[in-house]
Parts: C-alpha cells; sequence; structure tokens
C-alpha cells in the first residue's frame, strides 16, 4: 500500500473483507484497478501487482474458471499499466 501512495478507508475496507471471505482472485482484480496517487510509486506497485499475480494464478485450480478469468484478465490490465501507464477498462488514453 505504501507503493500506491496510500489508499481511501472505503476502498481498504472492501479490499481487506474480500481474502477473509474467500475472494483473493477479487481483491486482486480491484487493486490492479487502483491509481496510483502522486506520492506513490507506479512502478514499485506494478512490479509488487505483477508479481502477486504469478503467484495467485500459480495457487489457483487450473481448471476452476470462475477464479482463474478475473485474475488473468487483472494480471492483462497490470500488464498494460507497465508499459503504458494505462489499462483500466474504458479509460481514455492520451496521443502522443
Amino acid at each position: 500500500m505504501g507503493a500506491l501512495g496510500g489508499i481511501d478507508g472505503g476502498a481498504a475496507f472492501g479490499i481487506s473483507r474480500k481474502p477473509a471471505t474467500g475472494r483473493l482472485p477479487e481483491a486482486y482484480a480491484v487493486l490492479v484497478g487502483l491509481r496510483v496517487h502522486e506520492r506513490g510509486d507506479a512502478a514499485r506497485y506494478r512490479a509488487a501487482l505483477s508479481t502477486a499475480g504469478e503467484l495467485l494464478a500459480a495457487w489457483l485450480p487450473a481448471g476452476d474458471e470462475t477464479a482463474v478469468a478475473p485474475v488473468r484478465e487483472a494480471r492483462e490490465r497490470c500488464a498494460r499499466r507497465e508499459t503504458t501507464g494505462y489499462g483500466r477498462p474504458g479509460a481514455a488514453v492520451p496521443n502522443g
């Protein structure tokens, strides 16, 4: 969370409840969708998310598409953000 540069209370509460209720893939997808604040370190945050996504993907049962699909999609968004800074579905990418 330090690399994110902070997180508002509502998002933090929502994220913290997901793993406690067995919804770790959903928590990961939410973390990928968060914007890094100015005081944060986007490169460090994305690197941590990439590593977490790899570990999570390896941990999930391969045949459980309900769990695997959201993690796969979130990892793809994370990879796009690493190269462009963008990646949230529907986010406008500036020209140039």
